[in-house]
C-alpha cells in the first residue's frame, strides 16, 4: 500500500512537472507563430482596426509571459506593443484632449500612457539583465551616476544582440518621463535612460528604422537651451536617422516636424516634412503601419499650423507714425 502511494505521488509529480513543460512549449511555440505573422500585423492598412486589436494582443502577450518569463521575443514584442499602443493612440487622444481643454480626460489619458510606457520599461530591462555578463546592472542603475552606467554598458553590451533590450529600455524609460507630470524623482532618472538608448545607437544606429536616433532628436529638440536642449543636435540626429532609415520610417518626419520645426519657427519645413507624409507612396509591409500612425497625426497638424507658427502682429500705430521732421 505505501509503495502504491508513493508511485501515485511520483507519477502525479511528474505530470505536473510535464504539464509545466508542455505550458512552456506551448507558449514559446506560440510567440514563434506571432513571429511569422508580424510581418502581416506591421503590414495592416487601417489604423482604426489595428488599434483595436492591440490591447487585446497585450493580454495574450502578458499571459505567455507568465508562463515563459524567459522568453526574449515574448519580452521585446511585449515591451513594443505598449509602446506602440501607447504612442500610437493614447497620446493620439491625449493631445486632442489638451487642445479641446478637457484637462480632466487630458490627466487620466496621460497617467494611463505612463503606467504602460513603465510596464515596457519592465519589460525590455528584463531582456537587458538576460545580456547582463557582468551581473552587475541592477546595481549600477541603483547608483544614479550615469557615467558609471555608460562605463558599464559599452564593456559588458557589446553585440547587436543586445541592442533590442537597450533600444526598448531606453526609449520607454524616457518616454514615461515626458507623461510624469513633471515628477522630479522620475526625471532625475533622464541622464540614465538615455544613456542606455545611446549605448543601442553606438552599436546599431539603425535598428528599428533608427528609431533611438529619432528620439534623440526629439529629446533635444523639446527643452530650451538652459534646460540642456540643443536645436542643432536635434537637427543632426534627425538627419542621420532619415539618411539611415532612406526617409522610410515617416515617425520620424513627424518629429522633425513637431518638436523642431516648431521649436525653431520654421513654417516651410514644417509644412514640408508634413506633406512628405501624406504624398510618399507606400513604404512597404514592414513599416506600412508606422506610417499609418505618422499620416493620421500629420493631417491634424497641418490643420495647426497657423496656431503654431501665428503671423507677425501689425505694427502699432506708432510705428507706423512717419518720424519727426528735425527742426530748423
Amino acid at each position: 500500500m505505501k509503495r502504491c502511494a508513493r508511485a501515485t505521488a511520483l507519477i502525479l509529480a511528474l505530470i505536473t512537472a510535464t504539464g509545466c513543460k508542455l505550458e512552456k512549449f506551448a507558449a514559446d511555440s506560440t510567440v514563434k507563430v506571432a513571429e511569422a505573422g508580424a510581418m502581416g500585423f506591421n503590414g495592416f492598412w487601417d489604423y482604426e482596426i489595428f488599434g483595436q486589436a492591440v490591447p487585446g494582443a497585450i493580454l495574450q502577450s502578458e499571459a505567455l509571459v507568465r508562463i515563459s518569463p524567459q522568453n526574449e521575443d515574448l519580452l521585446i514584442g511585449l515591451a513594443k506593443a505598449y509602446m506602440v499602443y501607447g504612442y500610437g493612440w493614447l497620446a493620439a487622444d491625449w493631445e486632442l484632449a489638451d487642445q479641446r481643454g478637457d484637462f480632466e480626460a487630458a490627466d487620466e489619458l496621460e497617467n494611463r500612457i505612463r503606467l504602460l510606457y513603465e510596464r515596457s520599461t519592465h519589460m525590455a530591462l528584463r531582456v537587458m539583465r538576460l545580456h547582463d555578463r557582468g551581473k552587475q546592472l541592477d546595481k549600477v542603475l541603483a547608483s544614479k551616476k550615469a557615467d558609471e552606467l555608460k562605463a558599464y554598458l559599452a564593456r559588458v553590451y557589446t553585440d547587436k544582440e543586445d541592442v533590442p533590450g537597450l533600444y526598448w529600455a531606453g526609449l520607454a524609460w524616457g518616454s514615461s518621463m515626458a507623461y510624469s507630470g513633471g515628477d522630479l524623482n522620475a526625471l532625475a532618472d533622464a541622464p540614465l535612460a538615455r544613456a542606455i538608448l545611446e549605448r543601442s545607437v553606438e552599436i546599431d544606429a539603425s535598428f528599428s528604422d533608427a528609431g533611438a536616433l529619432n528620439a534623440l532628436g526629439t529629446t533635444e529638440a523639446s527643452f530650451p537651451e538652459v534646460f540642456g536642449g540643443n536645436l542643432e543636435k536635434a537637427r543632426g540626429y534627425y538627419e542621420r536617422a532619415l539618411e539611415l532609415c532612406k526617409r522610410r520610417n515617416q515617425l520620424i518626419q513627424l518629429s522633425y516636424a513637431k518638436a523642431y520645426a516648431v521649436a525653431k519657427q520654421d513654417r516651410e519645413l514644417f509644412v514640408s516634412l508634413l506633406t512628405e507624409i501624406l504624398t510618399a507612396p507606400d513604404q512597404g509591409d514592414d513599416i506600412r503601419m508606422n506610417n499609418k500612425v505618422a499620416q493620421v497625426r500629420a493631417k491634424r497638424y497641418l490643420k495647426r499650423v497657423d496656431e503654431w507658427f501665428p503671423p507677425p502682429l501689425p505694427p502699432t500705430p506708432e510705428e507706423n507714425a512717419p518720424a519727426p521732421s528735425a527742426k530748423k
